[in-house]
């Protein structure tokens, strides 16, 4: 792939990129050797494919045990707060690192046939929610879809950052919820949920280095050099795992004269960073930065 479609493919991330079909595949697209030319470029990013339902496709937990009985133990807490407000339940989520099974026997609970998973994401997505496909409410405005008794619509803390996304904590499901059945998709209704990554754990979903959140949060890192990039990543406790040179695979070291084109957190303390002798051919502006 050309330096030109890494930039393209991996603006800054404002939601949980499909697990295959996004993040994790730019990250081993970026990083494998090239395909022959003739092999057509699959469209990574799939805007029209539902977020949800590909993150759906990865299990992120394992081991939760089934709640004992009244004479052998305590049931677990609950993972979800459900509580119903008139028409509709408000769920917020109280444990991000519950097994999904636990998640769905609660909105099971209450009649509702959703599901809710969860993946490790980069620090800028943590709490990040992403609502069921439903191309009925393709370009309706936010505003105009809060009101709509019909739409999941996340819910946000009050105050300064409710417009920010990771304020997000959780969402409003109508009562009577259908989910969307058409003949482009037949799936479940899946409400997706990005959490704080374990150590050691690779993120599903991250966001470029300098976005708020971040280890360069609204810092200028894009072509500048190798050395001066890993030097502003070690001052903050980040190592690079690996580099991506375009066209060209992997590598574990590159020259520190080299150009960074970009860079993501892979996992908690590790980056990747694509690099090349040649500078950018252009520096996006930081996003979100006052």
């Amino acid at each position: 792939m050309s330096l030109e479609e890494i930039v393209r493919c991996a603006e800054p991330a404002h939601a949980v990129p499909p697990a295959g079909d996004g993040s994790r595949e730019l990250l081993d697209e970026i990083t494998a050797r090239p395909r022959p030319a003739a092999r057509p470029r699959r469209d990574r990013w799939r805007l029209t494919v539902p977020l949800t339902v590909a993150l759906a496709a990865a299990a992120v937990l394992a081991g939760w045990l089934l709640p004992l009985g009244p004479a052998l133990g305590p049931r677990p807490a609950a993972a979800l707060d459900i509580r119903r407000e008139g028409g509709f339940y408000i769920v917020t989520v109280k444990d991000a690192f519950a097994a999904p099974e636990r998640y769905a026997a609660q909105l099971r609970a209450r009649g509702l046939d959703i599901g809710l998973s969860v993946q490790p994401v980069s620090p800028s997505m943590e709490g990040m929610i992403f609502t069921p496909y439903d191309p009925r409410l393709n370009g309706v405005p936010d505003q105009e879809r809060s009101r709509r008794p019909d739409a999941i619509v996340p819910i946000a803390r009050p105050g300064a950052c409710a417009t920010a996304d990771r304020c997000v904590i959780g969402v409003r499901i109508p009562v009577d919820y259908r989910a969307y059945k058409g003949p482009e998709y037949q799936g479940p209704a899946m409400i997706s949920l990005g959490r704080r990554a374990r150590p050691g754990e690779r993120h599903r979903g991250f966001a470029r280095l300098s976005t708020p959140g971040e280890p360069l949060a609204c810092r200028a890192f894009i072509g500048r050099t190798v050395d001066q990039v890993t030097a502003m990543l070690r001052k903050r406790g980040v190592t690079v795992g690996v580099f991506a040179v375009p066209e060209k695979g992997s590598r574990p070291s590159v020259p520190g004269t080299w150009r960074v084109h970009d860079g993501w957190l892979t996992e908690p303390g590790k980056a990747l960073l694509v690099a090349d002798p040649a500078p950018p051919p252009r520096v996006p502006p930081l996003v979100g930065c006052p």
